[in-house]
């Protein structure tokens, strides 16, 4: 079982946040600021859960989560989606189709629970 998680935002104090939050958990963090990086990264390790940005220049978490799905190596991957764009927004909708969307500003405690909820199974 992988200790990894990947984190990709386009903003660095994002990712800086959600490593702080994660940071009393035994897993490796590894974290890109784009779409295209991202892929790289899954090229390369195995993850245990992926946390992305919706809104990225580019290629958006959704066309990330996208690319994701539709390849049998990572379509189990558990997505979630870290945002502040309104639940009704049509980008939270079409990623509610690919994995967890939550919304800025987000608990610690609550989304730490939930990465380390897929690290087990």
């Amino acid at each position: 079982m992988s200790n990894k998680i990947l984190i990709v935002d386009d903003i660095e104090d994002n990712i800086f946040l959600l490593r702080m939050s994660l940071s009393s958990l035994d897993i490796d963090i590894i974290s890109v600021n784009s779409g295209e990086k991202a892929l790289d990264e899954i090229d390369k390790n195995i993850f245990f859960c992926i946390i992305l940005d919706i809104m990225m220049p580019q290629m958006d978490g959704v066309e990330v989560a996208q690319k994701l799905k539709a390849n049998p190596k990572t379509s189990e991957i558990p997505l979630f989606f870290i945002t502040a764009i309104n639940p009704d927004h049509k980008q939270a909708i079409a990623a509610a189709k690919y994995g967890e969307v939550i919304r800025k500003p987000y608990d610690s405690d609550t989304l730490c629970d939930k990465v380390m909820s897929f690290k087990s199974t």
